[in-house]
């Protein structure tokens, strides 16, 4: 309606009459080349295009190196879109991290545990300090200490709300919860309720 298009990020080339793009991409270096293919491309056939890259939840240095290395970083406007966390259902909260399990165990990267206890503490700002925090595994543990310290750091004020909105927050591992798809409603009502 307002002149909009919607595509998946590929190493094809871009093929619309559109002359800004917008890309809205989680901070992986592999993304940030098929951008730099798209707009290799776009230059190669003189077209000239504004390009705006949004990392979500938030940029990274190792992504703006290879902006700069293939030499298109001065083409870019590049932002951060903080997207944290998505409502799956009136009380089931997503961070949509698909590769966060691989990257923690696998790449040892914990970045995810940050960005997750980060968004917890972001969402307390606006709905009350969360006062029951159950963690089952290893990296939810680690998520609940982070969100101890962030609130310490920089603490929600309380006086603005009386009773929070948010009472329990339950944190699954991955790792504790490996069969979930498996699962039926009920048996997952159980690891839930044995959590608590």
């Amino acid at each position: 309606e307002q002149g909009v298009e919607l595509r998946h990020l590929s190493a094809e080339p871009i093929q619309t009459d559109c002359n800004k793009v917008v890309y809205l991409v989680r901070s992986q270096p592999k993304l940030m080349r098929f951008i730099c293919s798209n707009i290799h491309d776009d230059v190669s056939k003189g077209l000239q295009r504004e390009y705006h890259v949004y990392f979500v939840p938030r940029r990274t240095v190792v992504c703006e190196k290879v902006l700069e290395d293939e030499k298109l970083h001065h083409m870019i406007t590049i932002g951060e879109y903080p997207l944290h966390m998505v409502a799956m259902d009136e009380d089931v909260l997503s961070f949509e991290l698909d590769l966060s399990y691989k990257e923690c165990q696998v790449d040892g990267d914990t970045s995810s545990i940050w960005h997750i206890a980060k968004s917890i503490h972001k969402l307390e700002f606006s709905f009350g300090v969360i006062p029951n925090v159950r963690a089952k595994g290893k990296a939810s543990v680690r998520i609940a200490d982070i969100l101890n310290r962030m609130q310490a750091e920089e603490p929600v004020n309380s006086s603005d709300m009386a009773v929070p909105e948010i009472n329990t927050l339950i944190l699954l591992d991955r790792e504790v919860d490996m069969v979930t798809p498996l699962c039926t409603q009920l048996t997952y009502e159980g690891l839930l309720d044995e959590a608590s």
